[in-house]
């Protein structure tokens, strides 16, 4: 991925919650590197699902507020 990443041309959003064991958050920390059009939006207290206790609503908001954009 990160070899390619540069290639995308397009805005690129990154959503990574900062509990994630399934995905290293510090792996969407250094893949935000090699996007040249990209944002990361860290979830606080989220895992892999991107929820907070059952709630999506953070996560959510971020993707939507990207594409409004």
């Amino acid at each position: 991925m990160y070899t390619r990443a540069k290639e995308v041309k397009i805005p690129t959003l990154i959503v990574q919650g900062d509990l994630d064991k399934d995905v290293d958050p510090e792996c969407a920390k250094k893949a935000i590197k090699f996007f040249p059009n990209a944002k990361l939006y860290i979830v606080k207290g989220a895992g892999h699902k991107l929820d907070v206790n059952g709630d999506f609503s953070e996560g959510h908001k971020a993707i939507t507020d990207f594409f409004k954009n």
